[in-house]
């Protein structure tokens, strides 16, 4: 089934290519001709909700829709929930028109639409359809040829791209976040760093990927993100995904938010400071003892912000902020 005229476009699409090795950096991730990502820029948090909201609700399991479209100022899935999706809905749908549907638990004959409840098959089948929004977004994938046709079977053979991130114009900060979230997903040398930073912060051991023993400070770093992170809802399975994304994000930032001590960052609040990487690096070299918590996130910060730009993460922001006219913007939300 063809998924046909959609609603007037209200993102911009692009596609790219994330590592799968660090030590094997690709020149232009957005140029690269099997991509394994795709990038969606709205025009506005209204226009993302729209169209994204109830997939994205899906892969949270314990998020609504609502909420979604209230909080979320960026989203990110794999492919094939978005695939997964539509399919699914797309039997329902099928089903319910079909007609001896047995919506009203007996079987219409006559071919007319069942009722229960005063709720029609038609008025069931069309809660499963997508939206104009929706089917604007499946549209504008298909007909860019990285999926042919949207039916009942499977669709993941028929496309590289594996992961969905979507933020609005002009907002880098949240697209740095998701595609944090592309990298940890897509790059299995990145989310190994990450999970084992994550390790080490509860660890004696000297860290295998920093070479610095956090301790105590790494412990107490992690009892408060883990805090913190309970605060905001999110399920613990997704806390090292997180913790990589925030502190990719904007380390100065989330140090504050989560209240171990106030400390002055030479040079702003971006992670990519000379003065952050300054600080790993005195600790690195054993010049900067005892560590604190706040030096345990610089360091974690220093080696994540490597490895993302390792990536190609730091080459699809500045490009896709460059196109956008845009820089760092203030937060709107803390949840995404």
């Amino acid at each position: 089934m063809k998924i046909g005229p959609a609603h007037p476009r209200t993102f911009r699409l692009s596609y790219a290519r994330v590592t799968e090795h660090l030590d094997a950096p690709i020149a232009n991730p957005l140029t690269h001709r099997s991509p394994n990502l795709v990038i969606l820029a709205f025009d506005d948090r209204e226009a993302m909700a729209l169209a994204l909201a109830r997939p994205a609700s899906e892969y949270e399991k314990t998020v609504s829709a609502d909420k979604v479209r209230s909080a979320f100022v960026g989203i990110n899935f794999p492919m094939d929930v978005l695939l997964n999706w539509w399919e699914l809905r797309d039997r329902k749908r099928r089903k319910l028109l079909q007609p001896t549907s047995d919506f009203s638990n007996g079987q219409n004959s006559e071919g007319k639409a069942s009722s229960y409840c005063g709720v029609t098959n038609d008025d069931a089948a069309h809660h499963f359809s997508p939206t104009p929004p929706e089917r604007s977004l499946l549209a504008a994938i298909t007909t860019e040829g990285r999926y042919e046709d949207w039916g009942s079977e499977s669709l993941m053979t028929q496309s590289s791209v594996q992961y969905v991130v979507a933020f609005t114009s002009g907002d880098s900060s949240t697209l740095r976040h998701e595609l944090a979230h592309a990298v940890f997903y897509l790059c299995p040398e990145y989310r190994t760093i990450a999970v084992t930073l994550w390790d080490d912060m509860a660890s004696d051991r000297v860290s295998s990927v920093t070479g610095v023993r956090f301790g105590g400070a790494g412990r107490q770093l992690r009892q408060s993100v883990e805090k913190l992170f309970r605060e905001w809802g999110y399920h613990g399975n997704n806390f090292v995904d997180e913790f990589q994304a925030y502190t990719v994000e904007d380390a100065a930032w989330f140090e504050r938010s989560l209240n171990i001590g106030v400390r002055a960052r030479a040079g702003g609040s971006n992670v990519r400071t000379a003065a952050v990487r300054g600080k790993a690096q005195r600790v690195n070299s054993g010049l900067a003892n005892p560590i604190d918590t706040l030096d345990c996130i610089s360091i974690i910060a220093a080696k994540l912000t490597e490895s993302f730009d390792a990536a190609g993460g730091d080459v699809m922001v500045r490009s896709l902020g460059a196109m956008d006219g845009s820089g760092i913007n203030p937060r709107a939300s803390s949840r995404r």
